[in-house]
């Protein structure tokens, strides 16, 4: 038997075998994996059951980043199916610090009180319990099934659950984290002392890839709020520091001067990518550079007299000065940009951000030093573009493993509308087609319709004009999760609802809509980003670094989110449904009428087999025809009525 079948807790089919075979080897040749595998091929299970096999052989540990806490979930739920199988494995599931601190302290503030405050006589007294616990018996309970940290805070309950999760980590073979605890240096360079191991000893799977691109681009930017410059300002008070304390005015009050030259929204400075740090300061634009400098020559001796002076007592200071000289460093640096962002209120409130740009600025050094790696998604390809965007080097093995469900449960349409660009939305004819069409996608379908919009407008437009029962509205600044709960059990209590949403909001991926939760998905538009300042200063980061920002800031994760949102559906061997592609820019059509703005291309060539493309006025037949198939007649539809 395959190692890695030990850790598999079902009968593998034939596919599965052959790609874990393949990924088996590459892991133990240390090699970074690129997984891409559609609903029902069992990726989790199979990153999971050769990873583990790998390293058991060659004393290794398995450490799982996920980007949201659902799908942390997940992967405790095939670790239980595993640890059933073959109970040798010991899992740690680790989380936030303040998600577990019943004070809900952050980790910082925790480890003050660890030290003990002696202006305040504090000291957290559950940190001071932990080393109470007998550490034997914990840990055998602990380890005999996979825990979830809630269930340690329950046991615990005065003791801290964190610490404790902590000292069980040297001895773990499996730690199921979150993308901060890698992608965070701070953090990771912890989380190695506490496993007792280094980078060269992981093997890490990072599940749904394709959000790491923007997660490095967070965890890499910096901020400082307005709040911790008046703490720094008084700090350097109170240590009679007057040359700091002026330093630090004046730099606010550059700020501010800034903020009130009439800008009404935040303010972008991005680098001119200068060698010449000196130059930089002559450059018309970079105005905190070139006023910091005029006004005080030696700025970066300053800033770091502040950081060494206030290294024992002026934490405030400390985090100023550190900003700014990273500010003042990466301000000719291409891959950076900087930005004000204000709010008026009883005072002027700011902070500032320090905006990395590129993401191989955090993730090329992570894949450049552990011993193997699996990325592992539903929509990783280009992988080519993925491998320049994240820095991976070294030797890759790259794997499609596509949907093993029968290809005649669903059906791929692509509605042959004028192509929706945003000047031409809001004419009478185009708003008449899509009307049209969302009709027939509504009244034809067997269950649930869910329609993702271009942008939270178009959502709520159409929202107002389609006049039918059971419609619900994903709006800006409301929780989700509730719309998509009622979203389910109307579906579930067979009565067919309608959510309109948008492309770039939270329903887009990690949801389970299984069965009647819903049976059609429409995308309504190609549905680009915002061309707000943060996304125009990643392409001409990506223009610096790779030559197309165009393609690959904006292009390529606008398809792959498209893609992500047509994965809603068919999410079982015995699940069926449609998928709509609205805009003739998704037809191949557009190769050839539209060349400039087509995105046919852009798919893989195995799911553009599965594109039929139609008028509008073919999609109530074809979505008959289709549904039809799996009722003994189709007025067995669940229909609405439509004006």
């Amino acid at each position: 038997m395959r190692d890695f079948l030990r850790y598999f807790p079902k009968k593998p089919y034939e596919h599965q075998m052959k790609v874990m075979e393949r990924i088996e080897s590459a892991l133990r040749d240390g090699k970074i994996v690129l997984f891409e595998g559609g609903c029902g091929t069992g990726k989790t299970l199979i990153s999971l059951a050769t990873s583990i096999s790998i390293a058991k052989e060659m004393n290794k540990k398995v450490l799982i980043a996920t980007n949201v806490h659902q799908q942390m979930l997940q992967f405790m739920v095939e670790l239980r199916e595993i640890k059933k199988r073959e109970g040798d494995i010991k899992v740690c599931v680790l989380k936030g610090k303040m998600h577990l601190c019943p004070e809900k302290k952050s980790y910082e503030e925790c480890e003050e009180l660890k030290k003990g405050d002696e202006r305040r006589g504090e000291i957290c007294k559950r940190y001071l319990k932990s080393s109470e616990v007998k550490m034997e018996e914990f840990k055998k309970w602990y380890f005999s099934d996979v825990r979830a940290p809630e269930e340690v805070a329950e046991r615990e309950k005065d003791v801290c659950a964190y610490e404790l999760i902590k000292r069980c980590m040297s001895e773990s073979d499996v730690i199921l984290c979150n993308y901060h605890h890698i992608l965070n240096l701070e953090i990771l360079v912890n989380l190695l002392n506490w496993c007792s191991c280094d980078l060269r000893d992981l093997i890490v799977i990072f599940d749904e890839a394709h959000n790491l691109e923007n997660s490095a681009r967070e965890h890499a930017s910096l901020f400082l709020h307005r709040d911790l410059v008046k703490r720094a300002i008084d700090e350097a008070e109170k240590m009679e520091r007057e040359d700091f304390s002026e330093f630090i005015k004046r730099f606010d009050s550059i700020i501010l001067e800034l903020i009130e030259e009439g800008s009404k929204e935040d303010i972008w400075i991005d680098s001119r990518g200068k060698e010449d740090f000196e130059e930089m300061f002559l450059e018309e634009g970079n105005e905190i550079a070139m006023m910091i400098e005029k006004d005080c020559p030696n700025a970066m001796e300053i800033l770091e007299e502040i950081y060494e002076v206030s290294f024992d007592d002026g934490e405030n200071l400390r985090v100023f000065s550190d900003f700014l000289m990273n500010y003042l460093h990466v301000s000719v640096d291409p891959s950076y940009a900087f930005a004000i962002h204000w709010r008026r209120g009883e005072e002027m409130e700011y902070f500032l951000e320090i905006f990395s740009c590129i993401p191989k600025n955090v993730t090329k050094p992570l894949f450049d030093s552990i011993f193997a790696s699996v990325l592992m998604s539903a929509t990783l390809r280009p992988f080519e573009v993925l491998k320049r965007v994240l820095g991976i080097e070294r030797a890759t093995l790259e794997i499609v493993s596509p949907t093993p469900f029968p290809r005649e449960r669903r059906i791929t349409l692509v509605v042959k509308t004028p192509p929706l660009f945003q000047k031409r939305r809001d004419k009478e004819r185009i708003i008449r087609t899509i009307r049209s069409v969302l009709r027939d996608a509504i009244r034809f379908s067997s269950g649930n319709v869910l329609i993702f919009f271009q942008s939270y407008q178009e959502a709520e437009k159409y929202y107002k004009m389609m006049e039918i029962e059971n419609k619900l509205l994903d709006r800006v600044g409301e929780s989700s999760e509730e719309i998509r709960r009622r979203f389910f059990e109307l579906g579930e209590r067979g009565k067919k609802a309608v959510l309109f949403t948008y492309l770039w909001g939270t329903l887009t991926e990690g949801i389970d809509y299984r069965n009647e939760r819903a049976r059609t998905v429409v995308i309504v538009g190609v549905g680009y980003p915002s061309l707000n300042k943060r996304i125009m200063a990643i392409k001409k980061a990506y223009d610096h670094h790779f030559g197309n920002g165009w393609e690959y800031a904006i292009q390529i994760p606008t398809i792959r989110r498209i893609r992500q949102c047509m994965g809603r559906v068919v999410r079982s061997p015995e699940d069926y449904g449609a998928r709509i592609l609205v805009d003739v820019r998704f037809s191949s059509v557009a190769l050839r009428t539209i060349p400039k703005y087509e995105v046919y291309s852009r798919f893989p060539e195995d799911e553009r087999e599965e594109f039929v493309e139609i008028s509008p006025e073919e999609l109530a037949e074809k979505l008959s025809k289709f549904f039809s198939g799996f009722f003994h007649s189709a007025s067995e539809f669940r229909r609405l009525d439509l004006t």
